[in-house]
């Protein structure tokens, strides 16, 4: 004859075994009500990031392209530089840079590269070939520390091969602000256009 636990025990195992159900069940149900709240404040809030852009046309050059409009945006004529695109507190921006070279893509980009980390004592974080907007180009981030602040410093190289012209876009952001500012520089690289 098989020994069987006394009443209570069973009684106690199913109660915890039970309670231990109700709570993987109630945690669930948590997890999918935040799920559902979240996702319907999303459609019912504006996005407060939201920016509206305007469009800057540099007839000279030929080019437009189009930043947030809190922003300020000029024609720039220093060295290669052709304009300069910055933030309402000036800790933001974007220069657009044209020059030519007959060096290969590659061999430009390596050029660059190496010339940026050393004029700018910069560290080089990331190279990628990249889509930028109706280019295939080049997306380079770098940091670099100024005084006690670190900058995350990116450009964006568009060659256009059949004038050995590189449009090159460097722009910078305070380290702390990159999250916020980044999409917009990639946004605005995205929107450049040869007229």
């Amino acid at each position: 004859m098989a020994l069987r636990p006394p009443k209570r025990w069973l009684w106690s195992d199913n109660r915890k075994s039970r309670d231990r159900r109700e709570n993987v069940i109630g945690e669930k149900m948590k997890k999918t009500l935040n799920t559902i709240t979240v996702t319907f404040c999303l459609f019912l809030v504006p996005n407060v990031f939201a920016e509206d852009f305007k469009l800057f046309v540099d007839k000279e050059y030929g080019y437009s392209i189009e930043y947030p409009s809190s922003w300020k945006a000029k024609i720039y004529r220093s060295g290669i530089v052709i304009a300069d695109i910055t933030s309402k507190d000036k800790k933001s921006g974007l220069q657009i840079r044209m020059t030519r070279s007959k060096n290969s893509v590659e061999e430009f980009i390596d050029l660059y590269v190496r010339s940026f980390e050393k004029d700018m004592r910069a560290t080089l974080i990331e190279k990628t070939e990249s889509r930028i907007g109706s280019f295939t180009g080049y997306k380079i981030s770098f940091t670099a520390k100024r005084g006690r602040t670190v900058y995350f410093l990116k450009s964006y190289i568009l060659p256009v091969r059949a004038t050995s012209t590189f449009y090159i876009f460097q722009s910078g952001t305070p380290q702390k602000k990159r999250e916020h500012i980044e999409p917009v520089l990639d946004d605005m690289a995205a929107s450049f256009r040869l007229e």
